[in-house]
């Protein structure tokens, strides 16, 4: 009677633990990309190889960066100081504005007040593309975090000269990491000993 019961409790907990696997491999993993694929792309036609450069804009500072044909240093930091610009530091956010989604897009008023719910009458960034292949660039706006503190608002219009309906999207909450570096961090680390950063 012993061996009996010591095998139906391995056969149960070979069961349990079947399942916990099925779950955790098959079913969540299919979920998180069901979920990826009904976002859409905040930027739909946007390739890397047509980033010429982009400005990010903060209270604190106007960063320029553009890309080069050299291989070992592929983006050069123009403002506000001219360098080697740090490689991880550009691949975060380019790989963000890239392949980076919007988790829900919502129409508001554009009045001051409705926009400064979002943070958006004064963003914390605004970073504009230029592509090889348009002339006009783009520009996201960054406004203020979500109350779940996993995304930030952003939009395509300008707070600035913004009437009628405006869509509000929710970004990835590494967009605002992304911006929110100091200027040290933005430069190539075999150049920051010759470079004066406050």
């Amino acid at each position: 009677m012993q061996l009996q019961r010591t095998t139906w409790f391995l056969l149960l907990t070979a069961l349990v633990l079947g399942g916990v696997v099925y779950v955790v491999e098959g079913v969540i993993p299919q979920r998180q990309a069901q979920e990826q694929q009904g976002r859409s792309r905040i930027f739909m036609d946007l390739e890397l190889a047509d980033l010429r450069r982009f400005e990010i804009k903060t209270a604190q500072e106007r960063l320029v960066i553009r890309q080069t044909d050299d291989q070992q240093a592929p983006w050069q930091m123009t403002q506000p100081q001219r360098v080697t610009a740090e490689r991880a530091a550009v691949q975060f956010l380019t790989n963000l504005l890239v392949e980076g989604r919007y988790d829900r897009t919502r129409s508001i008023n554009a009045s001051e007040a409705t926009l400064e719910e979002y943070g958006l009458t004064d963003p914390i960034a605004r970073i504009r593309i230029y592509r090889h292949s348009q002339p006009q660039p783009l520009t996201l706006f960054l406004g203020d975090m979500t109350l779940d503190e996993r995304w930030v608002y952003g939009t395509f219009a300008d707070p600035e000269t913004a009437t009628g309906s405006v869509d509000i999207m929710a970004l990835p909450i590494e967009f605002k990491y992304a911006v929110e570096r100091n200027l040290g961090e933005w430069i190539a680390t075999e150049e920051r000993g010759n470079v004066e950063v406050d």
